[in-house]
């Protein structure tokens, strides 16, 4: 029945086609078959559309794509371009961005190896890690991050992982591409002297005592060899280095010198292979005389390439020396108390009250500092007096023999009868700026024989005296200040040695401020541990 309709359709469209095209004739096409013909070509010019757009809609996808790839080519590139240490994150750059995870202040990145730290600190070079870029009138945002890889393989080896992912989107559908690379610790171009040294220290000393002070050095470049060199000792003297020949990380008599692989008169490490280490030893004796504080200053130089601008790396460090010394004699230890050892508060010398504090062999016990100048605003009237409640203020200015009793901190201690002091002794307690200045301050300590333990104008004989500058950090903490006070005036015009007690007296010491700041001092607590150190030849 079907076949009969179609037979039948056929005859009604072609036929009269067949009887034009027989009798030849030109009267041209119906409107039908117009009609016909233009549903056709419709037809197909609509499926050659259809394949062009798909065609120009791959094409924009993948110049699109291809600029992308392009975007996270160049972005890694730089980023291997930078200083191992220079490609970093900004921690305060990294949040809010979808991508990362957060956990107890460390963002986190999901990588092929599973979540990996971002490496991230308050200085680095990826200062903005997400950027907008356009190309060719399509905007791509592209992230950049930085992360440590967690190999549990290779645990110790220091690389990193740049990861740029780059996101566009294209008639409102979101594309995304990702691209990541190693990178580690490498240096490109000439073979410039690279290497580390150890990091400043404060060492602690006596007069007489050998000082060796560490100096290690590790070559991380090239084979090279590095001079060591440092500063002048504040004796005069000189340095003598050696080298830690036996490996045990501490300077002893079985310890080589340092030779001069170069000959160019100055000790140097001799060739280190890339990797390997030299620990030094400076080392010299401390004499009798120097300053309570010194800054010692170290210096390594490129043999081979001493002009180059990685050529030379310095550091320094801070030497306390306890300058007490005597010869045939004993350093006797006493600890400055309060008034009365452990006690809370006293009088700074208001009226007639006294300034009687006390040294005694015990250490102190307690642990709180408290305020050693209750009236301090009735009798020094400074304006600083109320700034910092511990301790004990001093107003600048003053002298051993001083009336004014605000402006001297003085300690008692009877000694017994033909006490010999001979030799240099040292004082060591805190101070700190009373009101914050930070200006330039001295601390002079006197020592010497008075006649009594209360504070009469006059009866103070001198034996010795020193000085000390106040460290500028003590404008805002306290601060530990070593006074070297050598024993050099005869205490009794009959006495056999300097600093001869011929009679029952007492041992006076008395602490006075110069500059332009009043300061507050520590002492008889745990924390804040004060003493004075004495050359006792008899007695």
């Amino acid at each position: 029945m079907r076949s009969d309709e179609n037979k039948r359709v056929r005859r009604l469209i072609f036929q009269p086609l067949l009887r034009r095209a027989r009798r030849g004739g030109d009267d041209g096409f119906s409107l039908i078959e117009a009609t016909i013909s233009l549903v056709i070509a419709t037809m197909v010019f609509s499926s050659l559309s259809v394949a062009l757009l798909q065609t120009m809609k791959a094409s924009t996808f993948g110049r699109e794509n291809q600029n992308a790839a392009d975007l996270l080519n160049k972005q890694i590139e730089y980023v291997r371009s930078l200083d191992f240490s220079a490609a970093t994150e900004l921690t305060s750059d990294l949040a809010g961005d979808p991508a990362l995870t957060s956990s107890g202040g460390t963002y986190y990145l999901a990588t092929s190896a599973g979540q990996e730290p971002v490496v991230a600190g308050t200085v680095g070079l990826i200062q903005h890690h997400l950027q907008t870029l356009t190309v060719q009138r399509t905007s791509y945002t592209v992230g950049t991050y930085i992360t440590q890889v967690t190999d549990a393989t290779n645990a110790a080896a220091n690389y990193r992982r740049v990861t740029v992912i780059a996101n566009w989107t294209i008639g409102g559908v979101l594309h995304t591409r990702r691209s990541s690379s190693f990178f580690t610790d490498t240096r490109r171009g000439l073979p410039l002297p690279r290497f580390t040294m150890g990091t400043a220290g404060t060492y602690k000393t006596n007069t007489g005592a050998v000082l060796a002070l560490p100096v290690r050095l590790t070559n991380v470049g090239a084979p090279d060899a590095f001079n060591l060199s440092a500063s002048v000792p504040q004796s005069g003297g000189t340095w003598t280095w050696y080298f830690d020949s036996n490996g045990d990380g501490v300077y002893t008599s079985a310890d080589s010198v340092l030779g001069d692989s170069d000959g160019d008169g100055t000790k140097d490490t001799g060739i280190l292979q890339p990797g390997s280490s030299l620990l030094a030893f400076a080392v010299r004796t401390i004499v009798s005389g120097e300053n309570a504080t010194q800054t010692v200053t170290f210096t390594a130089t490129s043999a081979a390439q001493p002009t180059a601008a990685t050529a030379s790396q310095s550091f320094n460090d801070q030497v306390l020396v306890n300058p007490a010394s005597c010869t045939g004699c004993n350093l006797t230890t006493f600890y400055l108390h309060n008034a009365a050892a452990n006690s809370d508060t006293t009088y700074q010398g208001s009226g007639s009250s006294p300034m009687s504090f006390d040294l005694a062999a015990p250490a102190a016990t307690r642990t709180t500092l408290f305020n050693y100048s209750t009236d301090c605003a009735t009798v020094a009237g400074a304006s600083d007096c109320g700034n910092l409640l511990a301790g004990r203020h001093i107003v600048t200015g003053g002298q051993a023999s001083d009336g004014a009793k605000a402006k001297v901190a003085p300690w008692y201690y009877q000694v017994p009868n033909a006490t010999c002091l001979k030799g240099t002794a040292s004082v060591t307690i805190w101070v700190r700026a009373a009101d914050g200045s930070g200006a330039a301050t001295t601390l002079t300590a006197y020592l010497g024989r008075d006649q009594n333990n209360n504070w009469t104008n006059g009866n103070f004989t001198a034996a010795g005296s020193g000085t000390a500058t106040v460290p500028a950090a003590a404008s805002g903490s306290w601060q530990s200040v070593t006074i070297g006070i050598p024993i050099t005036s005869n205490l009794d015009s009959s006495g056999s040695c300097a600093g001869q007690f011929t009679t029952s007296k007492y041992l006076a010491l008395r602490i006075v401020a110069g500059g332009t700041s009043n300061v507050r001092i520590a002492y008889d607590t745990t924390g804040y541990s004060a003493q004075l150190q004495l050359p006792v030849t008899v007695g």
